[in-house]
């Protein structure tokens, strides 16, 4: 709508699965697309055994830091949950390992470990405008979910790498 109201004129046409909109200077088509949309709330965990609260922004910054030293083709930071603490740690065979320790509020179980792409867990975070955010965990092999703290209107949900030694 902002692009159309400083075009002037607009021609519309609609199709059956089809519209376009034209201006003198622009043209926008749209095709609705004839499937079915997977679905995505069955890959959403409805329980879980574990939920963590922690600041978004130490968050990121330690994952920043940690996943210099992780290997490239994975890109893998491991988060360790034991008690109050977050542990990310990174390790490369060519690098050496790393590991930073961050105080989180916890509710559920006392010990969880998963791997998750530093680069996929960063995209989540920074999609996250709150301060805090809230991290909830089933088990290492099934998807995090994250979220503002005080809000579920917005979910990210991210798949784990699975961890050596699994």
């Amino acid at each position: 709508m902002k692009i159309l109201k400083k075009e002037g004129e607009v021609k519309i046409g609609v199709e059956e699965n089809r519209i376009y909109f034209c201006t003198a200077d622009f043209s926008f088509f749209s095709q609705l697309i004839d499937a079915k949309f997977p679905n995505y709330q069955g890959v959403i965990p409805q329980e879980y055994k574990i939920t963590i609260t922690v600041s978004r922004e130490d968050l990121i910054a330690a994952i920043r830091r940690i996943s210099l030293l992780a290997e490239e083709q994975t890109r893998l930071v491991k988060l360790s949950i034991e008690g109050n603490n977050l542990t990310v740690s990174a390790t490369s065979a060519q690098l050496g390992s790393a590991y930073e320790r961050l105080s989180v509020k916890r509710e559920g179980e006392e010990r969880m470990e998963i791997g998750f792409n530093a680069v996929y867990l960063l995209e989540a975070l920074r999609a996250i405008k709150e301060e805090e955010v809230q991290i909830n965990f089933v088990d290492r092999e099934s998807a995090g979910v994250f979220h503002p703290k005080s809000s579920r209107n917005y979910i990210h949900v991210l798949m784990p790498v699975k961890l050596r030694g699994e």
